[in-house]
């Protein structure tokens, strides 16, 4: 980047060699900027990196943080929470006992009404020229096919129909 920067120095000192003035700007201008204006010229924000909220994660680079991501997950942190969850196998477990016992007691109930949803379709209109020169373009629309219903037993339907 630096021979790129002497090369257009050379091309100004030639184009402007009649005037002496303007070939000393340009050459403290660049004496005094160097090649360290590059990076900034790409990328124009601050490379520090300040954390000020530290309660919610920890605070380090941007590539600190990518190498800790490429390590094993099995930290401090994750055998704490392991610690206060317990099993993840068990919890599932118990998670799903419960939901389970949760829906056999509605079902072994006779008189549990549930609400059957709504059959809803949707229609894709292609785009279409109206009768007055408009243009309708593609869209969809919505209709109700089969209204909700409440479902008491196993054959007993109360619905519109």
């Amino acid at each position: 980047m630096c021979t790129l920067i002497a090369r257009l120095q050379k091309r100004l000192i030639d184009m402007c060699a009649f005037d002496p003035y303007f070939v000393v700007v340009m050459l403290v201008a660049t004496l005094v900027a160097g090649c360290s204006t590059v990076g900034e010229a790409i990328n124009p924000y601050s490379s520090s990196f300040n954390c000020k909220m530290t309660e919610s994660g920890k605070c380090i680079t941007m590539t600190g943080a990518y190498k800790q991501s490429l390590q094993p997950k099995d930290s401090k942190d994750d055998r704490k929470w392991k610690e206060k969850a317990g099993d993840p196998d068990t919890l599932q477990a118990t998670y799903q006992g419960s939901l389970y016992k949760k829906l056999s007691g509605l079902l072994e109930e006779p008189e549990t009404p549930i609400i059957a949803p709504p059959k809803i379709m949707r229609v894709l209109l292609l785009p279409y020229k109206g009768t007055d020169k408009e243009l309708f373009m593609y869209r969809y629309a919505y209709f109700v096919v089969d209204d909700y219903s409440w479902v008491l037993g196993d054959t007993i339907t109360i619905g519109d129909k």
